[in-house]
């Protein structure tokens, strides 16, 4: 019978067990570390802003004040600027949410970077929600992040990382919406909340996500807010490894190169 450990040296034998060793403590233990430390806050703290009065970094206040102007371009307008603290550790978040009110239609722009003196910018981009009155919702965002969150059944969503344009994306958005024959949108700030913003953003942002992830068997209550069941820490560290998040980066490619 043929055996072949004896034929591979020894040298390139210790390289396959240490890597495989690595191979194991980061797809079998490290999950583990992520299952004893995370938490998501429910409610969570939510700081209401005044952009104006900010120091922000420049690359910040730019990306905002463009982003702004082209949302601004094709009908949207301000409800409210917002920052969630214990979104993710050593980060600093702005938010910017503003609605168009004839096409039932929020958009958020959102800014994370670096708790630090370098304030190295994390991640920034706008997205835009369309709730469907019979249920159910369109989200259509640029960004490059591939979230590991479940979403409902009757949720829709598409990214264009490559899409740097808002209003571009927001045409994009209204081209998918209008394929769904929806209609207008309904605009649950306004609606469900009369313009609260934080009220609305503790229901729809935070509470709402966080019980559909226990629905799904991925949180479980904790005093305070979630933690991750075990099958949720080894989901949610897997789809930020290879090549489960690259798989799931090219079915979001391919769902939405179409519309393009």
């Amino acid at each position: 019978m043929f055996d072949l450990w004896n034929v591979i040296p020894s040298g390139i034998l210790s390289i396959l067990y240490i890597v495989g060793g690595i191979v194991g403590v980061v797809y079998l233990l490290a999950p583990l570390a992520v299952y004893a430390t995370f938490k998501f806050h429910v409610p969570t703290d939510v700081l209401i802003l005044e952009p104006k009065e900010m120091q922000l970094p420049k690359e910040v206040r730019g990306f905002m004040m463009e982003q702004f102007d082209q949302l601004a371009s094709v009908g949207f307008r301000p409800a409210g600027c917002f920052a969630l603290p214990k979104l993710v550790a050593n980060v600093k978040s702005i938010n910017v949410l503003m609605v168009n009110e004839r096409e039932g239609d929020s958009a958020m722009i959102n800014v994370l970077w670096a708790d630090s003196a370098l304030q190295e910018v994390k991640l920034q981009y706008v997205e835009f929600v369309r709730r469907f009155a019979r249920g159910g919702c369109l989200q259509t965002s640029n960004s490059s992040r591939i979230s590991a969150f479940k979403s409902p059944a009757d949720d829709q969503t598409f990214q264009f990382w490559d899409v740097k344009d808002a209003s571009k994306l927001y045409g994009l958005h209204c081209k998918i919406a209008q394929s769904l024959n929806s209609g207008p949108g309904v605009i649950s700030l306004l609606r469900d909340f009369q313009g609260d913003v934080e009220a609305f953003i503790q229901k729809k942002v935070v509470e709402e996500p966080a019980l559909y992830q226990e629905k799904v068997g991925l949180f479980k209550k904790v005093q305070g807010g979630f933690g991750l069941t075990l099958r949720g820490a080894y989901f949610f560290s897997w789809c930020e490894l290879f090549p489960f998040n690259q798989l799931k980066r090219w079915r979001i490619r391919q769902n939405s190169k179409r519309w393009l």
